[in-house]
């Protein structure tokens, strides 16, 4: 009797050790899974949609589109592209990537239509010893400064640089601002830039968004009539509620003035963006007017120049809060339409 006593008593300690190895041996499994659950959570959360966290408002994915700028055949202005690259989607500004995004750029020389790369010689021949030059924009103390990052000429016919990186902040997305300059000596010319960025390696979930575009320059016969205008440039078939922010641009030649008006209590524009084209800053209440009864807040753009900014003015307008939101959902387009507008002097 004692005999079994003792050898159920050591039956029973070892199973309970077996007990206690599948217990807790399966609650370290259990725990490392969760881990690795939670890791993949994270990378998830990133990749949901990450393709719109790359994007640009001139370069875009897929086939390579083109900007061909029409000069008169009478300027003898340099040809400028204003090219901004932002870690969220132009649509729906409100999500970012959430890490400091690095990413390459490369310029390269083609000819107009982009198939081919010409020779030195060619080059030279079509415009010299002058330089094709990607700037990075940035402001210091309310003034533009712009530094040369890419530099193409008839001995260098691709540039890169590896070191950009479009810094991640909790306030909200943010971008990069460039400008490429085609010299004058292009128009007209079989001659084209091709501008491609690259997401780094390590941003797996946006390897493969590739943004690219051409660049160049075109003789324009027709002498273009001096005026300027604004409007949305979003899909109008798109309903308003799908959008989380709006694109507008003002467009024109020559040089002029004019106010913007929009919804102050519907709208909101990218207030950085206003300060870098206008050197406006509309968080400052001196520096607009505000009707109570229309609820529009109106700046005023005094230097509209196709000269300094190549006639375009690009920058995005998000929603005043989520009842902003809610009203402006219920709206068609054309009664929206009314919600930003610009208005060139007499």
């Amino acid at each position: 009797m004692q005999r079994l006593k003792k050898l159920s008593k050591k039956n029973w300690i070892t199973i309970w050790l077996v007990v206690a190895i599948v217990v807790f041996g399966g609650g370290m499994v259990l725990a490392k899974y969760a881990a690795s659950h939670n890791v993949v959570k994270r990378v998830i959360a990133i990749d949901s949609g990450s393709s719109n966290y790359f994007t640009s408002n001139y370069l875009e994915t897929g086939s390579l589109s083109q900007h061909i700028r029409s000069v008169s055949s009478t300027s003898t202005d340099d040809v400028k592209f204003d090219i901004n690259i932002y870690n969220y989607s132009v649509n729906k500004p409100t999500q970012w990537y959430p890490v400091d995004l690095e990413y390459s750029l490369v310029a390269q020389i083609k000819t107009l239509d982009g198939t081919a790369t010409p020779d030195s010689d060619d080059v030279e021949i079509m415009i010299g010893n002058d330089q094709i030059v990607l700037y990075a924009v940035t402001t210091s103390n309310n003034q533009e400064v712009t530094t040369p990052l890419l530099t193409l000429d008839k001995n260098t016919l691709t540039a890169s640089n590896n070191s950009q990186v479009l810094t991640n902040s909790s306030g909200g997305g943010t971008y990069n601002h460039y400008r490429l300059v085609l010299p004058n000596s292009m128009v007209g010319k079989n001659i084209s830039v091709v501008l491609t960025a690259t997401p780094a390696s390590k941003h797996r979930d946006i390897a493969d968004v590739v943004l690219s575009s051409r660049f160049g320059a075109e003789v324009q016969t027709i002498v273009l009539s001096t005026g300027w205008v604004g409007a949305f440039n979003d899909d109008t078939t798109v309903a308003l509620g799908r959008y989380e922010g709006f694109n507008f641009s003002i467009t024109g030649s020559g040089s002029s003035s004019g106010k913007l008006s929009w919804r102050g209590d519907r709208l909101e524009p990218n207030a950085n963006e206003i300060q870098q084209l206008f050197g406006i800053d509309i968080n400052d209440s001196s520096q607009y007017t505000y009707d109570e009864t229309t609820k529009m807040k109106t700046i005023t753009l005094s230097h509209l120049s196709s000269d300094d900014n190549a006639g375009r003015y690009d920058f995005q307008l998000y929603y005043k809060d989520a009842a902003a939101k809610n009203a402006i959902s219920q709206l068609n387009w054309n009664t929206f339409t009314a919600y930003c507008v610009f208005t060139e002097d007499d």
